[in-house]
């Protein structure tokens, strides 16, 4: 399990957490060997006596309590660790391997599975702490009476097996309720999403809530709980055991002297604690063998890197502009879904000049978007080259190659920060022209808002796409949440502004009353491009 855990940073924290556990259990153990001798009258508990069992104590609490606090800081090194790897991979892995549907969503790893770590982390420290002192209580009783311990030790041997099928079975609940809780979390999505039509359409809405929802809630509570009933079972077994071995004792008092015979079952109640510390933390780290397994499952998803793509801002990052783009025998291939007619794009052969406005249009899934992607380096072609002023884009440039192009695709997401330049007068002429300026403003680099409509929120972006002065400015539908103010707007003067600037304009729609403003028509059909004309 813990292989799976970025360890060797936390080493000499969990050395040092283990080392003050091992302290606290012995202190521990010292003081209950006192606490025998005391009662048995063995020592006098008179001053020196009460310092030195002090002292002891205090040795006990102090290497528990610092065990506590280290184990806590690994714990919580190693979740900041899993995150910023995991971000890490996400923002540098290719585009398709964070599209790609996988048995579980996103969130619910990056969440719930990534908090187990800090869970799992304080669980084994009180693990190893009561397990010291379990063995140190154990090498006690030995001492005491060691025919008395080999009697115990086949309970011990008996309790552990029971514990370990009852561990075997539980993560297997937590497997199931694992999976169950993935389905319950993409039901809340669905409402989430939904909400509005849901609230349009009662049947929907019902069914949604009485054969998804309750089932799967269900599911969780009925897998997850007996998943905990095997360990809380075979905890109660093992306690049995335990109290059965104490009236074997009992029963046969002239086994060992009274005082021993005292000490001997004192230390084995004592016993009891420890050994339910760890069975109470067993679940836990059966929770978290499941998590780390699912986390491992997912870095294993982004395990491909794109190379050169930097994580840490450059000086200047202000992208040559180019004077053509070309696109040389463009293929890919969509990968092939059981069911459904294959799709490819291409051969595409397309060039884009600097200044020019250029419309891709055709129905929907004709391929517009996916040649879009293609364009932008968000896919790699299975066969064919792009060029930027003849120079090839290969794996090397292709992250460089992207800083050409600002995008605003149909399902953008708003970002609340822009670039430096966002701001001063310039930004409030272009927030005043796209009617913003009574909603939002810019305060420290960042929009004082983006709840806005859909629309808003679509020329919000425009705003943030001008000041990012991009060479290369493409819009996926971006007219179609406007106003027929807007949208003549954006069409007749904002995209022909751009353009004089020297921006390189292109612009999937819809609105063929606007498209006399391209320079170029590029349409598309069954991934195929069929015409390019000028305008």
């Amino acid at each position: 399990m813990l292989r799976h855990l970025p360890l060797r940073p936390v080493l000499p924290l969990l050395v040092a957490s283990t080392l003050c556990g091992i302290i606290g259990s012995l202190g521990t153990v010292l003081v209950l060997a006192t606490i025998g001798q005391i009662l048995n009258g063995r020592l006098h508990f008179g001053p020196e006596a009460a310092a030195g069992f002090m002292g002891l104590a205090l040795f006990s609490v102090a290497g528990s309590g610092l065990s506590d606090i280290l184990t806590n800081m690994t714990g919580q090194r190693i979740t900041a660790a899993v995150r910023i790897d995991l971000a890490r991979r996400m923002l540098t892995a290719p585009l398709a391997a964070i599209e790609k549907p996988g048995p579980q969503g996103l969130l619910p790893v990056l969440g719930g599975d990534v908090d187990m770590i800090s869970d799992v982390a304080f669980a084994i420290g009180a693990i190893s702490v009561s397990a010291g002192i379990a063995i140190g209580c154990l090498i006690y009783l030995a001492w005491l009476s060691l025919a008395l311990f080999l009697w115990l030790l086949p309970i011990l041997v008996i309790g552990g097996f029971i514990q370990f099928r009852a561990r075997d079975r539980g993560i297997k609940g937590f497997w199931a309720g694992r999976a169950a809780e993935d389905r319950l979390h993409a039901h809340y999505r669905t409402i989430i999403d939904g909400a509005r039509e849901l609230r349009l359409d009662r049947r929907r809405r019902a069914r949604i809530f009485q054969h998804e929802v309750i089932p799967a809630a269900q599911e969780v509570r009925q897998v997850t709980g007996r998943a905990i009933a095997f360990f809380v079972g075979a905890n109660a077994l093992g306690t049995l055991l335990l109290f059965a071995f104490i009236t074997l004792v009992l029963t046969h008092p002239a086994m060992l002297p009274r005082d021993q015979m005292t000490s001997f079952i004192l230390i084995l109640l004592f016993l009891k604690g420890p050994i339910d510390q760890m069975m109470h933390n067993l679940p836990v780290l059966g929770r978290a063998q499941v998590a780390i397994r699912r986390i491992a499952d997912l870095t294993a998803r982004f395990t491909t890197f794109e190379p050169n793509v930097v994580l840490t801002e450059a000086p200047d990052d202000t992208p040559r502009v180019p004077a053509r783009i070309a696109l040389d025998g463009i293929t890919y291939d969509y990968p092939q879904v059981a069911g459904a007619a294959p799709f490819s794009i291409g051969p595409i052969d397309l060039t884009f000049q600097r200044g020019e406005i250029v419309f891709i249009v055709g129905e929907n899934g004709s391929g517009k978007t996916s040649l879009i992607k293609l364009l932008l380096g968000l896919m790699e072609p299975a066969q064919g080259q792009i060029t930027v002023d003849g120079v090839p884009v290969t794996h090397e440039t292709r992250d460089d190659y992207r800083q050409l192009f600002h995008t605003i695709f149909s399902d953008f997401h708003l970002f609340e920060d822009g670039p430096p330049p966002m701001q001063g007068a310039a930004l409030d002429r272009w927030l005043d022209r796209l009617d913003l300026a009574h909603k939002v403003s810019v305060q420290d680099g960042v929009f004082t808002t983006t709840d806005l409509s859909t629309g808003q929120r679509k020329r919000l972006a425009l705003v943030q796409a001008i000041f990012t002065k991009r060479p290369i400015m493409v819009f996926d539908e971006w007219a179609a949440d406007q106003d027929p103010t807007f949208r003549r707007t954006f069409y007749t003067e904002i995209l022909p502004e751009l353009a004089a600037q020297g921006a390189t304009v292109i612009v999937i729609s819809h609105d063929d009353r606007y498209f006399h403003i391209a320079n170029r028509l590029i349409t598309m059909e069954n991934g195929r491009m069929i015409e390019s004309v000028s305008a």
